[in-house]
């Protein structure tokens, strides 16, 4: 979970920096998870170029979240299993009404 509030809060601080709004221990805190590792400063650099970021942004606009809804779907719950499901009850309705039948009759 902190991993996760660490990550909100570079992108915040990342945002204000683009809009001009940090403060000098923002700007501090900035350039220190930038200087940790490789990585952060590959994501920054990333962040930073307009083109990569329109890239990604026209990859999200292509993002089908319907086609992707009906394909997690069909993973959760194959048609199979919907079949089968479906194909045993009216057996177990036969069987139940021929017990039933047998009862009433003896």
């Amino acid at each position: 979970m902190e991993k996760l509030n660490t990550i909100f809060e570079i992108a915040t601080l990342i945002s204000k920096e683009k809009t001009g709004e940090l403060s000098a221990s923002e700007i501090e805190t900035l350039q220190s998870w930038i200087a940790e590792n490789e990585q952060n400063r590959d994501i920054y650099n990333k962040l930073q170029d307009e083109k990569h970021l329109l890239h990604e942004l026209n990859e999200l606009k292509k993002f089908n979240k319907a086609d992707a809804f009906s394909k997690v779907q069909k993973k959760l719950y194959p048609q199979e299993t919907r079949l089968k499901v479906f194909k045993l009850i009216p057996n177990y309705l036969k069987y139940a009404a021929a017990i039933a039948l047998l009862v009433v009759c003896t």
